[in-house]
């Protein structure tokens, strides 16, 4: 589903790259939101779980460390489930009690949710493919997502893009957008452009060709 993925899976299984068909996925979520924001007020958005493998603890050192965001904006979790009980401590602990809220969202509401947003954060450590960069997009939310795995290969020029150990980085690219309208700007039209180049028609008819290839 990415080139990242082909290389981690010639690397591991020493495959010919000759047997492997890199075909891209696509975005599903496309509601049409005149409603107004189910949040109230300026937030950053984070969807999907919180494993330690998609680096969610790096999101609570972004607001220990950036004071401007902990005054001025919400980060909404949407799914996952609720905070675990070591996940609220942490919170807690960091004074974020107020600011971190875990919601549950069907996708109606998901898609206000990056309407609205002032940016999508995406800080994994590794990812396949990343559909939410695509959601994103289609919905004009900047994208700020960490600079592994298959993330810049399917963001491209359309996101900003961080060292996913360094909070530091993450805050120096929030600001960015946050403060920056005409780069704002120019990575949601980016975004809108390189959205429309994922389709799963494209995703379909390549995957048919493929098993027609095979079985000759």
């Amino acid at each position: 589903i990415s080139e990242s993925t082909r290389k981690d899976l010639e690397d591991m299984y020493d495959l010919n790259s000759k047997k492997v068909k890199v075909i891209y996925l696509a975005n599903s979520l496309r509601y049409d939101i005149t409603e107004n924001p189910i949040i109230d007020g300026k937030y950053i958005l984070y969807i999907g779980d919180r494993r330690s493998y998609k680096n969610f603890s790096i999101m609570l050192k972004l607001f220990e460390i950036n004071q401007s965001l902990k005054n001025e904006y919400k980060l909404i979790c949407c799914g996952g489930g609720a905070f675990t009980k070591s996940e609220s401590e942490m919170i807690a602990k960091a004074g974020l009690q107020n600011v971190f809220v875990q919601v549950g969202a069907n996708d109606k509401k998901m898609a206000n949710l990056y309407k609205y947003a002032a940016t999508f954060v995406y800080p994994s450590k590794y990812e396949g493919f990343g559909i939410p960069l695509l959601e994103a997009m289609y919905y004009e939310c900047p994208i700020v997502a960490s600079n592994v795995g298959s993330l810049p290969e399917i963001g491209g020029d359309a996101g900003l893009y961080f060292n996913p150990d360094s909070a530091e980085e993450l805050s120096s690219c929030i600001n960015t957008i946050i403060n920056d309208s005409s780069i704002r700007n120019d990575l949601i039209q980016k975004g809108l452009k390189r959205e429309k180049h994922f389709s799963w028609d494209k995703c379909a008819e390549e995957t048919y060709r493929f098993y027609e290839e095979i079985l000759q």
